[in-house]
């Protein structure tokens, strides 16, 4: 990858694999940095994964809201878990 672009943070490179596209739901990212967590632990001292956007097809955000706790934080899924909107 010597020929990839990179970015700097906190005096650190870190390799560009790619750029979102498609942000109009949430226009933040397009200044942000998306790391792995652990890339984010290893390399920042960064423990904590404080938002999670996942885009659902029509009809399935629901069963998606009530299982992707589980599947992105089995031991601690309560602490990721918000009540829906009725």
């Amino acid at each position: 990858m010597e020929d990839s672009p990179a970015v700097f943070f906190n005096g650190q490179s870190f390799t560009v694999i790619g750029i979102l596209g498609g942000i109009e739901r949430e226009q933040r990212l397009s200044t942000s940095v998306i790391l792995p967590p652990t890339t984010a632990k290893d390399r920042l001292g960064l423990d904590t994964v404080n938002r999670v956007l996942i885009n659902t097809s029509l009809g399935a955000a629901q069963q998606v809201a009530r299982q992707s706790p589980i599947a992105l934080a089995p031991d601690s899924a309560k602490e990721l878990h918000r009540p829906l909107p009725a």
